[in-house]
C-alpha cells in the first residue's frame, strides 16, 4: 500500500478577504500552531472504485463512497456526506480506474468555528495526495526562487480539479485558502516523524495572493491557477510603519460562520475593491496597521455585515473596542477569529465577556514573526 501523510496548517486572511472574489490583492498567512493531519492511502483491502473516509467530523465515524454505482444526487446525501463527496468527485474517473480502493483518514484537526480553513485543509491534502498517488504528478505544485522574488505556482489541471471541488462545496470562491494551505503544507514521514516543507519557512511568510482566472464560454469550470508571492514579514517591517506594531495573534470567538452563507450575501463592487486596497496598503506599509484595521471594520459596517452578526460576537467586539485593543474581524465578519495587533499580555486581567473565563485562554495562534 502506498500512502501520504500530510500536515496542513490553518490559514488566516489578514486583508482583502472579499476583494479576492474580484481578482484583487490578498494578504494571508499560515498558522502552524493549529493544523490537520490527513493520511491518504491506496488500500488493496478496499474494492477498486471505492473510497472510505474516516473522520471525527462524521457522526458515524466513517463514510463509504462507491463510485462504481450509478451516480447519486447531492440532495440525497447528508451535509457531512456531500462535503466529502464534493472533495473526491472530480477524481471519479481516476478512482474507478484504479486497481485498489482509497482510504482517507483525518487523524488530527481543529474546530471549524475558528474559521482557519478546516474545509480547505482537507481539500488541499486530498487533492495533493491524489495527484501524487494516482497520477504520479511531481509538478502539481512548484516553489521557485527568482533573485529577490519567491513564488509558489500551482499546475493548471490540478488547480481545476481543486476548484471544481471548492465550487461543489460552497457554490463559488476564489480558492485563496486552498492555495495558501498547499503552499504551507508539510509531508510527514509516518515511519520516523520527519517533516518535509513544500516551501521553505512558509510559517514565517506572508502570502501575497492574486487570483487570475478566466471562465471559458464553453466550459464554466476552467480556471487559470494563481501564483503566490512569498514575502518574509521581517522584510516588510524593516522599512515601513509596521515595524513598531506587533503582528499579534488570533483570538477565537467560538462562533462558527458559514462561508457558503457568506458568499450568498451580495457584496458591492466598491466594497470588494476597497478590501483589496487595504491588502495593497498593508504590503506597501504606508499606513499604520491599527488604521488599516479600523478602516476594515468601518467598511464592513457600511456594507451591513455587522448588522447581521451574532449578538455574542458583537459583545466580544465591543469589549475589545472598550479596552482600546486594535483588532480586525476575520472572514465573513460575524464569527471565526479576531486578529489582534497587540502582544498577548495585553489581555491579562480581562475576562471573556461571554464565557467569563480569562480572555487570554481564547488565544488560538501567536504570530512568531519579528
Amino acid at each position: 500500500m502506498r500512502s501520504f501523510l500530510l500536515r496542513v496548517p490553518g490559514k488566516a486572511m489578514l486583508f482583502g478577504e472579499y476583494g479576492a472574489l474580484m481578482c484583487g490583492t490578498v494578504a494571508a498567512v499560515a498558522c502552524g500552531s493549529v493544523f490537520f493531519e490527513i493520511e491518504v492511502t491506496l488500500d488493496t483491502s478496499i474494492l477498486p472504485g471505492v473510497c472510505i473516509v474516516e473522520s471525527s467530523f462524521l457522526d458515524s465515524g466513517s463514510l463509504l463512497l462507491d463510485f462504481n454505482q450509478i451516480d447519486f444526487q447531492f440532495s440525497e446525501m447528508s451535509t457531512q456526506h456531500s462535503f466529502f463527496k464534493a472533495i473526491v468527485l472530480p477524481w471519479k474517473k481516476e478512482i474507478v480506474d484504479l486497481k485498489s480502493g482509497i482510504r482517507i483518514q483525518v487523524l488530527k484537526s481543529f474546530s471549524p468555528s475558528l474559521g482557519l480553513g478546516s474545509s480547505s485543509a482537507i481539500l488541499a491534502a486530498v487533492h495533493f495526495a491524489f495527484s501524487k498517488l494516482i497520477l504520479g504528478n511531481t509538478n502539481c505544485v512548484d516553489f521557485k526562487e527568482l533573485s529577490e522574488s519567491k513564488t509558489f505556482a500551482i499546475e493548471n489541471s490540478f488547480w481545476n480539479k481543486a476548484m471544481q471541488s471548492l465550487h461543489l462545496m460552497q457554490g463559488k470562491g476564489s480558492g485563496y485558502d486552498v492555495a495558501v494551505q498547499l503552499a504551507s503544507m508539510q509531508i510527514v514521514d509516518s515511519a520516523n516523524g520527519n517533516v518535509a516543507q513544500i516551501t521553505p519557512h512558509s510559517h514565517d511568510l506572508l502570502f501575497k495572493y492574486r487570483l487570475n482566472y478566466w471562465l471559458n464560454s464553453a466550459d464554466k469550470n476552467q480556471f487559470i491557477s494563481p501564483f503566490l508571492s512569498l514575502i518574509p514579514v521581517s522584510t516588510i517591517r524593516k522599512t515601513n510603519l509596521l515595524k513598531s506594531t506587533p503582528m499579534g495573534f488570533l483570538l477565537g470567538s467560538g462562533i462558527y460562520s458559514s462561508t457558503t452563507q457568506a458568499l450568498k450575501t451580495h457584496k458591492s463592487a466598491n466594497f470588494m475593491i476597497a478590501n483589496s486596497q487595504l491588502a495593497a496598503d498593508f504590503f506597501e506599509g504606508k499606513r499604520p496597521l491599527c488604521e488599516l484595521m479600523a478602516e476594515s471594520r468601518q467598511l464592513s459596517l457600511a456594507e451591513g455585515l455587522w448588522g447581521n452578526i451574532d449578538s455574542s460576537y458583537h459583545q466580544l467586539a465591543l469589549q475589545l473596542e472598550e479596552n482600546r485593543i486594535h483588532f480586525k474581524s476575520m472572514g465573513s465578519g460575524y464569527g471565526d477569529c479576531f486578529w489582534i495587533a497587540e502582544n498577548p499580555e495585553r489581555l491579562q486581567g480581562l475576562n471573556h465577556v461571554i464565557t467569563g473565563k480569562p480572555l487570554i485562554e481564547s488565544v488560538v495562534h501567536v504570530f512568531n514573526i519579528i
